[in-house]
């Protein structure tokens, strides 16, 4: 039966051997996204399903990952997001507030995905913005003309 020759070695280290990345220090907030409260239906809004068969999910998905990497300011003012605040009145909206939301919350749109129209409607909770709607036809919080 052999003992083992030599102690452990020191967990501790003397030098830093990781490279230190400079991290981005900024007041913005950045954004992360959830799908908790979505509504996979097709009716007014789509579903996961119709935006995967008529090839929307890959302009979605370059979309949030814009979103989530760049603060809110930026994508404000890069026409990306655009915060509303409330839920929109029925005279420039087609969509209802499901029951388990509040219109109070900050309702907001993530806008030009694969072109002007198609948009997802959700609200900003602290950082995070819960998608609720897939909308094709600039549905939810409609253009005046």
């Amino acid at each position: 039966m052999s003992k083992r020759g030599r102690g452990l070695r020191s967990s501790s280290r003397k030098e830093e051997t990781k490279s230190s990345k400079s991290i981005m220090k900024t007041t913005d907030r950045f954004i992360s996204v959830s799908f908790r409260y979505f509504h996979n239906v097709d009716d007014i809004g789509q579903s996961i399903d119709s935006w995967r068969v008529d090839g929307s999910l890959p302009d979605l998905i370059e979309k949030l990952v814009y979103l989530t990497a760049n603060g809110i300011t930026k994508v404000s003012s890069d026409g990306i997001f655009t915060n509303y605040t409330r839920f929109p009145d029925s005279a420039v909206n087609d969509f209802k507030c499901p029951d388990e939301i509040s219109v109070d919350e900050n309702w907001g749109v993530i806008k030009n995905i694969g072109g002007q129209k198609r948009r997802v409607a959700g609200f900003l909770k602290d950082n995070v913005f819960y998608i609720v709607f897939f909308d094709k036809d600039h549905r939810f919080w409609k253009s005046r003309k």
